[in-house]
């Protein structure tokens, strides 16, 4: 679950999304 992590940063939110 990348994409939480990612989402909670806000900036790689895009990056979180693609990779899943």
């Amino acid at each position: 679950m990348r994409g939480v992590y990612h989402h909670f940063d806000g900036r790689a939110v895009t990056i979180g999304i693609a990779g899943g």
